[in-house]
């Protein structure tokens, strides 16, 4: 009995699997276009900004495929310091860079062509935020609040939303467009996006995928997502008796966070990350979070984030030692199901061809837009659908016996 004790002082017991939808939060759901920076966009960007019109369009697409897909920047530092020396003789500032590329990419509007929540078209669009991630600009539905002051960014703030019940009716319903015809800076090998559901607080990691779950989505696809939700909350003599080094995990208020008001594992190692990226780099990359005395890293200094980057997560240390991101006690993470189906079916061309066009949403009128060339639609469009499917409640407790011991994962 002591040797168990040694091995796991503490018992994680399945409360019920039948905890109610409408206690958990609706996840959020990250949505990044392989298509990073729109052509046509660029080229008036270049003519409308006279600090840009000295650059040539094959420079700037350069420099932003570097600023959206960062391992580009491996053993290529002689090229960066050109590109730098460039614009700093047309004095062309990082901030100005990540401004080309904000008003460059894809916007919500462009790349969601119908929105639903629990059915109805309207607010959809109102809970989508334009931020910047570690894979360029994405959209994000649900998330929590975002500001940077040195970015003049600030994420719509509206209370969390929830569901009542599950089905394609009572979550969100997407139809995706891709502009293929649209394109000039990529960051994959297919066509189409990438997606995350995560926790509404969490930093959406993209790229890497460490801590949170992702998929992509090819086009002409109709994708269905159900969320299983699995919530966990702890004892009281869980937060007394139990240190975070044996428990692994926090309680709510033991970590502070100096660039996220709520703590979240992903916060915790966004932060530790840009911490080290500060003491190596001095700078810091324009997705990470800082504050108004932390530069923003200059195209020079790419190589040396990368790096960066690259060592953390060689050493699967986004929780190890050096950043002590454990995961809270009280926490809630999201698994998706999917499944997925071609896009569109001949009975809904169908409906589009006269059966009941009348009250279609705008997804229909736009495909319909389309019908003399239906290759088009499947070339460019995808849809998905994303709905709580259950959660489960897991408790937190110290083992009943003799003693409390060393330290285990609490995850079972």
């Amino acid at each position: 009995m002591w040797q168990k004790w040694e091995q796991s002082p503490l018992l994680t017991s399945v409360e019920t699997h039948l905890y109610p939808l409408k206690n958990v939060l609706f996840p959020a759901v990250t949505i990044c276009n392989v298509n990073k920076v729109s052509e046509r966009k660029l080229s008036r960007t270049i003519l409308d900004n006279p600090k840009f019109t000295t650059v040539s369009y094959a420079i700037l697409q350069s420099t932003l495929r570097y600023m959206t897909k960062l391992d580009r920047a491996f053993n290529n530092e002689e090229e960066l310091l050109k590109l730098s020396r460039y614009y700093d003789a047309r004095n062309i500032t990082a901030l100005d860079l990540f401004k080309i590329l904000k008003r460059t990419a894809p916007a919500c509007e462009d790349l969601v062509l119908d929105c639903s929540w629990l059915g109805l078209s309207e607010p959809c669009m109102q809970y989508f935020s334009f931020l910047p991630t570690d894979d360029g600009m994405c959209c994000t539905f649900n998330g929590g609040q975002y500001f940077d002051t040195i970015l003049d960014l600030k994420a719509k703030g509206h209370e969390p939303l929830k569901v009542n019940g599950n089905g394609y009716r009572m979550g969100l319903s997407l139809v995706l467009d891709a502009n293929l015809d649209d394109c000039s800076v990529t960051n994959g090998k297919f066509d189409g996006f990438k997606v995350l559901v995560h926790s509404p607080e969490e930093f959406p990691d993209v790229a890497h995928r460490q801590i949170q779950i992702g998929f992509v989505m090819g086009l002409g696809t109709e994708t269905f997502v159900g969320v299983k939700a699995t919530t966990s909350f702890y004892s009281e003599e869980v937060a007394k008796e139990i240190s975070p080094s044996i428990r692994q995990c926090h309680v709510e208020g033991e970590k502070k966070l100096k660039y996220f008001q709520r703590y979240s594992r992903s916060a915790c190692s966004v932060e530790c990350d840009t911490q080290l990226m500060e003491e190596r780099c001095h700078c810091r990359p324009f997705y990470f979070k800082g504050d108004n005395q932390t530069q923003l890293c200059e195209i020079k200094s790419y190589g040396c984030i990368a790096e960066v980057y690259e060592s953390i997560h060689k050493r699967g240390d986004v929780c190890g030692e050096v950043c002590e991101c454990l995961p809270p006690c009280t926490d809630t993470w999201y698994e998706p199901e999917i499944s997925y189906a071609s896009f569109p079916g001949r009975a809904a061309m169908g409906g589009l061809l006269g059966l009941g066009l009348e009250g279609t949403s705008r997804s229909d009128n736009c495909a319909a837009a389309f019908l003399p060339n239906i290759k088009q639609i499947q070339e460019n469009k995808s849809t998905i659908i994303t709905n709580n499917k259950s959660v489960v409640l897991k408790h937190l407790v110290p083992q009943p016996g003799w003693a409390l011991a060393t330290s285990s994962p609490w995850f079972s």
